[in-house]
């Protein structure tokens, strides 16, 4: 069993959608947008601020090549929570997205409609109702779910993308709803904690004769088994190799 701890980097960032005073503009990114990345914080959320609406949606990035062909068992997601915007709650959901070609760009951005529907199952899942911490460190956690084990890509870059909840059901904020966490080229860049090893390679054998009568061993050694006198050769030896 080993553990990697790899850190956000690449064009980790954030895409903010805006669509003034009509919120299913920026939900469906019908209004203006404005991509950063690399990024040293994010912000995955939703605001409605001065009369106009705003998405947030975070794209962090990892290289987790050193996981190999190991089966991962487990990942721990965690961040340096910096602010805590989250005056009406919400679910902070996140899922494997391929975004990094070429760098963040406009076209990464997920729109409500068509483009957060095509992500799929949710990998992680953080309900601000929960707090927000904003003490220095890695204090905050972004519930993993078992799916971000499938998630990791051991021969390249994992890839995932954070947005609100609220957006997801294209539910329009009346206030703040965002949390702030370090991103990437920071103090404590967004942590993944795999825990991995090699994939268990069953081996099944069935003896060619009695093996009371006559004994049989292969490499690694077999404990004897024997037939019932009546039925010879009916033996199906199961072992395991590590």
């Amino acid at each position: 069993m080993s553990t990697t701890v790899v850190y956000a980097s690449g064009e980790s960032g954030r895409i903010r959608l805006e669509g003034g005073p009509t919120y299913l503009d920026a939900a469906r990114n019908n209004g203006s947008i404005t991509t950063t990345g690399p990024a040293t914080t994010s912000y995955p959320g939703q605001n409605f601020a001065a009369g106009d609406y705003y998405c947030y949606q975070s794209f962090l990035l990892w290289d987790t090549s050193a996981v190999g062909t190991d089966s991962v068992s487990n990942v721990d997601f965690d961040v340096d929570g910096e602010t805590d915007a989250s005056d009406v709650d919400y679910v902070v959901e996140g899922y494997a997205f391929t975004w990094s070609g070429g760098g963040l760009t406009d076209a990464d951005a997920r729109d409500s409609d068509a483009g957060i529907p095509a992500l799929g199952s949710i990998i992680s899942s953080y309900d601000t109702t929960g707090g927000w911490t904003t003490t220095a460190g890695y204090n905050q956690t972004m519930g993993a779910l078992s799916g971000f084990n499938a998630a990791i890509n051991g021969s390249g870059n994992t890839e995932v993308v954070l947005i609100s909840s609220h957006h997801r059901t294209e539910t329009a904020p009346t206030g703040s709803e965002y949390v702030i966490f370090q991103c990437t080229g920071n103090t404590n860049d967004a942590r993944l904690t795999i825990t991995h090893a090699p994939s268990v390679t069953y081996t099944y054998a069935k003896p060619d004769s009695d093996i009371s009568a006559s004994g049989w061993a292969t490499a690694p050694l077999w404990s004897k088994v024997d037939d019932p006198p009546d039925t010879p050769d009916a033996t199906v030896v199961t072992g395991t190799a590590s």
